[in-house]
């Protein structure tokens, strides 16, 4: 299981200490590790966790996505020839 240390700043530090006190800023630092947490499990799902199976779904959806288009471009190639050739 991947682990991380934060360091959001230093409390001996009397700027960063009061930059702490502030709710805003806690809540913007806040926001900012559960993006990079996030964003790691969804570039690295790890298997058989919520992040792995909406990967899963994603890359299905994409597939099927892909395939109606191919689909869809190969009707209108069909008929574009079709238009063409001539009938006897």
């Amino acid at each position: 299981m991947p682990s991380i240390l934060v360091e959001t700043a230093f409390i001996t530090n009397p700027v960063e200490e009061k930059r702490l006190n502030s709710g805003e800023q806690r809540e913007q630092l806040a926001s900012a590790i559960l993006s990079g947490v996030r964003n790691y499990f969804e570039t690295a799902p790890p298997p058989g966790t919520v992040f792995s199976a909406n990967a899963e779904r994603s890359r299905s959806e994409r597939l099927a996505s892909r395939k109606a288009a191919t689909a869809e471009a190969d009707e209108v190639n069909d008929e574009s020839v079709a238009a063409r050739v001539p009938r006897s």
